[in-house]
């Protein structure tokens, strides 16, 4: 395994981000084991040096992990799931609201 300031980027492998090589600020052994991250049209024109045009909705969450393969830290796609939207009943806002009424 090489010497973690030998390795200057890590590069994601599989699922959306696949092939993409981030630049390192610090030692792989100070970057989280896990990562999510926010998949959208914007993430990508980013990632290709270019300005947002438009707001765009998260598409998915995507899950990396950190992991040795071939003596050189990368992260590896772990899995990915689609956000949901936001409802009442998926919420907490009918159970802040019934613990404040004195009434109930």
């Amino acid at each position: 395994m090489p010497h973690s300031t030998q390795q200057k980027v890590i590069e994601f492998m599989g699922g959306p981000l696949d092939g993409h090589r981030e630049p390192l600020a610090v030692t792989v052994e100070q970057l989280p084991k896990q990562i999510v991250c926010y998949i959208s049209a914007n993430v990508f024109r980013q990632l290709d040096g270019r300005q947002n045009e438009y707001e765009s909705s998260v598409t998915s969450l995507v899950i990396y992990q950190r992991e040795n393969q071939q003596q050189t830290w990368n992260y590896a796609f772990a899995g990915s799931f689609a956000p949901h939207e936001r409802s009442s009943e998926s919420s907490d806002r009918h159970r802040t609201t019934r613990q404040n009424d004195k009434s109930a």
